[in-house]
């Protein structure tokens, strides 16, 4: 989509990256491209398979995020909005919300969805500390 000055809409995705599932990035990045979104993602984790199977395994991400957006600092990189997703750390949840907080500022439009479960109930591997700073 363009905004009203002729630029593609760029939003950064902020989730987990499946393996095995179409969910979380692998889902999204496809369909926001095909309604003409430029999309940039940044990976909170890696994640051996779905977290329904019961078991998985995750590897966080967090040395990596907080490398890359000083680098994307430095470039001056902005993103028209950002979409946050799977958290898998303190850590994560607040180098995330830092950077949202500072891209907001800046007029970036934040959308956030914490992907803890569904109809009430936690998915697997969802701890009490992920449902609190989630």
């Amino acid at each position: 989509m363009e905004m009203a000055d002729g630029k593609q809409t760029q939003i950064l995705l902020i989730n987990d990256m499946a393996g095995y599932g179409k969910v979380a990035l692998s889902a999204m990045i496809p369909v926001l491209s095909h309604l003409k979104y430029e999309i940039f993602n940044l990976p909170t984790a890696l994640v051996s398979n779905t977290l329904d199977y019961g078991r998985f395994d995750i590897l966080d991400t967090s040395e990596y995020m907080q490398h890359t957006l000083q680098i994307w600092e430095e470039f001056l990189f902005s993103f028209d909005a950002i979409c946050a997703g799977f958290i898998v750390s303190e850590k994560q949840s607040t180098l995330v919300y830092k950077y949202c907080k500072e891209q907001q500022k800046k007029g970036t439009l934040i959308f956030v969805d914490p992907i803890m479960g569904d109809d009430g109930e936690r998915y697997n591997g969802i701890s009490d500390e992920a449902v609190k700073y989630g």
